[in-house]
């Protein structure tokens, strides 16, 4: 089937405290140069940018990374407009940035209704060092509705692209389903392989 000449433009937010790995998970994506350990802290809001394609479709994701510092959540509801999508970012290593999801998730909630989210827990190759257990990761990621949920690491590359993939899905999914109504995509019961969590 040809590419559909239409480019299908999907503003994705991906949000999480700060130091949990969010820029250099976004720049592993867009193929920006990785520097594990030296990424300074984002100030505000960066914006990154990434074409990709389905077997009808060429899709361009617009990734907007959120500072997780406390004095630039004023910018978050503009930042959250028009976000079709949002992948939540803790570190597997601090239990702390696990608890603060519910802060992050309230105020998606109160910006973009019923977006479809997906939960990553990041540098999952400091096993010995791991703060927070799977079963309490699997019990949130039912609790509040995830779509899906992967373990990642910005040092080795284990999985960096899969969260953006399938959260690209999902929205697609979302789209066509409820006839671009997006706010529905939160009620949508997704079949396999789309709705899964993976640590591999």
């Amino acid at each position: 089937m040809a590419l559909c000449e239409t480019v299908l433009t999907l503003k994705i937010v991906v949000c999480g405290e700060g130091g949990v790995g969010k820029t250099t998970i976004i720049n592993g994506f867009t193929g920006s140069p990785v520097s594990i350990g030296e990424t300074p802290a984002t100030v505000g809001i960066n914006f990154a940018t990434r074409t990709v394609s389905t077997s009808s479709r060429i899709i361009n994701l617009q990734i907007w990374d959120f500072g997780g510092q406390e004095q630039f959540r004023f910018f978050l509801p503009d930042f959250c407009k028009g976000a079709l999508g949002c992948l939540v970012i803790f570190d597997l290593t601090r239990y702390a940035t696990f608890e603060r999801i519910y802060d992050w998730l309230k105020v998606i909630k109160e910006n973009v209704k019923g977006i479809p989210r997906v939960l990553v827990g990041n540098k999952a190759d400091k096993k010995e060092s791991r703060a927070v257990d799977r079963s309490v990761i699997d019990s949130l990621v039912v609790k509040e509705k995830f779509s899906a949920y992967y373990e990642t690491s910005a040092k080795t590359g284990q999985n960096i692209a899969e969260p953006f993939a399938i959260l690209t899905l999902i929205i697609l999914k979302c789209l066509e389903t409820v006839s671009l109504d997006i706010e529905k995509c939160a009620d949508i019961s997704l079949d396999q392989p789309l709705n899964k969590n993976s640590d591999r």
